[in-house]
């Protein structure tokens, strides 16, 4: 074989790996749940113990007692505090349906750009936490909306999981934001 065959087969190979996930299918090629599969790690127990361990004293050095999410905002330095998260209820959509809304969730603290300065960002990056930042939007040079996306790679496949029922099928990223975001709509179409 030559070397540009051998390269076009390398591609081939790639591409096929890419579009069929090998991790969601046994060599019977029957699908597999989460549930199916067992954590697994390279360590053993006693070094992922002593990580976890030697991760929590650089955390309690830099910031003092570990936050477990639940205490006030900390200093990222002696002079500068943390900005406060903005109220969230102004972001959350008004068209859910009471079920889809009744779903408990974790609480995002939301901030706009001009509160993140190179001396407050660190200080919130360092907890961990996820957080949203509001507002970039219009720093983009793209739209970020469902219609962009469909535009430009509507015709690519994509995996989609279903949550709930862990069901996984492939569509184009076309059809998934042509139905994101309404539940109700989605649901029926998947049942038939």
């Amino acid at each position: 074989m030559t070397r540009e065959e051998i390269q076009a087969l390398e591609r081939k190979k790639e591409k096929h790996a890419l579009t069929n996930p090998f991790f969601l299918m046994c060599t019977k090629r029957n699908e597999h749940k989460a549930a199916d599969f067992s954590p697994m790690s390279r360590f053993c127990k006693w070094e992922l113990e002593g990580a976890i361990r030697e991760m929590e004293e650089v955390v309690k050095a830099d910031n003092g007692p570990i936050n477990n999410g639940s205490s006030a905002h900390t200093t990222a330095t002696a002079s500068k505090p943390l900005p406060t998260p903005l109220d969230i209820s102004a972001f959350i959509p008004q068209y859910l349906s009471p079920k889809t809304a009744s779903i408990p969730t974790h609480p995002l603290p939301h901030y706009v750009p001009t509160e993140l300065t190179p001396e407050t960002f660190p200080g919130l990056w360092k907890r961990g936490e996820p957080l949203v930042v509001v507002g970039l939007l219009e720093r983009f040079k793209l739209q970020w909306t469902p219609e962009y996306f469909i535009e430009k790679y509507g015709d690519k496949a994509c995996l989609v999981i279903e949550c709930q029922t862990e069901v996984n099928r492939k569509v184009t990223v076309g059809d998934f934001f042509k139905c994101f975001g309404r539940y109700e709509e989605r649901k029926a179409s998947d049942a038939g």
